[in-house]
């Protein structure tokens, strides 16, 4: 998977798992504090999920939005990975 579009940009899996990751440790947790938290995803999946590396599922990013109180921002930003995925 490209981190990067042909111009540059970051892609929305990375802007995603960037900001999950400085939610993350901004309340001190590690992967695996945060895997408990959001219904026990597992802390590895969390983990590439924060690295760009794997889409995460709509079920995590509901639950994140949730645990982090960002009101849809994180589905925001996973939509637009999705609006992506259709253009291309």
């Amino acid at each position: 998977m490209e981190l990067t579009s042909d111009d540059g940009e970051l892609t929305p899996e990375l802007r995603l798992g960037r900001q999950v990751r400085q939610l993350r440790e901004q309340r001190g947790l590690s992967l695996r504090g945060l895997s408990k938290e959001v219904s026990g995803y597992a802390y590895s999946y969390i983990h590439r999920v924060e690295q760009g590396k794997q889409k995460p599922s709509t079920a995590l990013v509901r639950a994140l939005d949730e645990f982090f109180g960002t009101c849809g921002a994180l589905a925001e930003i996973y939509g637009l990975s999705e609006e992506m995925r259709v253009a291309q």
